[in-house]
């Protein structure tokens, strides 16, 4: 939860964004994947 209020502060890394706007910066970007990858592991190993 720290690094998520880091990366908030740090903000967007401007002209980086896919229609050249402000993108995510790197911390963003990798919470997401760690994020997403536990995720899945999750509904992997979790029976429905």
């Amino acid at each position: 939860m720290v690094l998520g209020l880091v990366a908030a502060q740090m903000g967007p890394v401007p002209g980086a964004g896919e229609d050249g706007g402000d993108g995510p910066n790197w911390l963003t970007t990798t919470l997401q994947t760690i994020g997403s990858t536990f995720v899945t592991l999750l509904k992997a190993l979790v029976p429905p």
